[in-house]
C-alpha cells in the first residue's frame, strides 16, 4: 500500500509488477496476470509529493487501489485454478469467493481432493513468488 501511495508518477509502479499508465483521461493498471484495471474519466494530480487520482466518482487513493488490486489478483488466480480442474476432470459445480466446489464420486474423492489442494497450492507462472496455500474437505453437502 505504501509503495502505491507514494507513487511520485502514474508511470512510476511500485517493484510489484503493476504497471501504471495515463491515457486520454483513463487510468490503466495492468495486473501481473496482463490483464487490464481502467478507470475512466480520471485526472491524475500531483499532490504533497505524489500522485492523487480523481476520479469521476470522487479519489483513489492507495487503499482503494491496493483492495482492487488484491480482489482483482484473487480473481484471477480464482479463474486459473477454474481451469486447472478442468484440465484435471475436476468438474467445477460451484464457485464461492475462494473456494472451488467439485462433484465426483465417492470412489475418486480422497485423490481428487489432494489433486485439488495441490494445484489450488501452485499459482501460475505470473504469481511467482506469492504465497499460496490451500485446504480442502470432503462433504455430502455444500457448507461453509
Amino acid at each position: 500500500w505504501a509503495e502505491i501511495v507514494n507513487c511520485k508518477s502514474v508511470k512510476d509502479a511500485p517493484k510489484s509488477r503493476l504497471l501504471f499508465w495515463n491515457q486520454n483521461g483513463t487510468v490503466h493498471l495492468q495486473l501481473p496476470s496482463g490483464r487490464t484495471l481502467t478507470y475512466r474519466h480520471c485526472r491524475v494530480k500531483s499532490q504533497g509529493g505524489y500522485s492523487k487520482i480523481k476520479w469521476q466518482w470522487g479519489t483513489l487513493w492507495g487503499g482503494s487501489i491496493t483492495e482492487n488490486i488484491i480482489q482483482s489478483i484473487a480473481r484471477d488466480l480464482l479463474g486459473y485454478w477454474i481451469l486447472e480442474y478442468e484440465k484435471n476432470n475436476l468438474p467445477v459445480v460451484l464457485t464461492a469467493h475462494d473456494e472451488i466446489i467439485s462433484l465426483v464420486p465417492k470412489t475418486e474423492a480422497e485423490g481428487d481432493l489432494q489433486l485439488a489442494i495441490n494445484m489450488m497450492s501452485q499459482g501460475p507462472d505470473w504469481a511467482k513468488g506469492l504465497p499460496l496455500d490451500a485446504e480442502g474437505e470432503l462433504s455430502d453437502a455444500y457448507k461453509k
